[in-house]
């Protein structure tokens, strides 16, 4: 799975872990199927093409359309997303509120 890490805060101490050849992740946690199609929903849409719902699907083993389908379609319905096949994008109105819309998926 993929992996999330958080770098130690302080320069000093990253500057200290360097010099002993220590790790500078002060965290790690593998993110789930979920979160990692989460954000390629929620970054995708920010692309003009939107994002490709079955093949996201498909690469994290999830049902994206069933998962998400009332809220996209009350998207939808106020004219801040398009559905074009298996692809979704913001509309123009959709756009100017992409925070609002985006929400939904992470």
């Amino acid at each position: 799975g993929a992996w999330r890490w958080r770098n130690v805060a302080s320069t000093a101490e990253y500057v200290d872990r360097i010099r002993r050849g220590d790790d500078v992740a002060a965290e790690r946690r593998c993110r789930s199927p979920e979160e990692r199609a989460g954000d390629a929903l929620f970054t995708g849409l920010r692309l003009t093409e939107g994002v490709d719902f079955d093949a996201i699907g498909a690469r994290y083993g999830l049902d994206l359309w069933s998962r998400y389908a009332d809220e996209l379609e009350r998207q939808r319905l106020g004219g801040r997303v398009e559905i074009d096949g298996h692809r979704a994008r913001l509309t123009r109105t959709g756009m100017l509120v992409a925070n609002d819309v985006m929400a939904l998926f992470v």
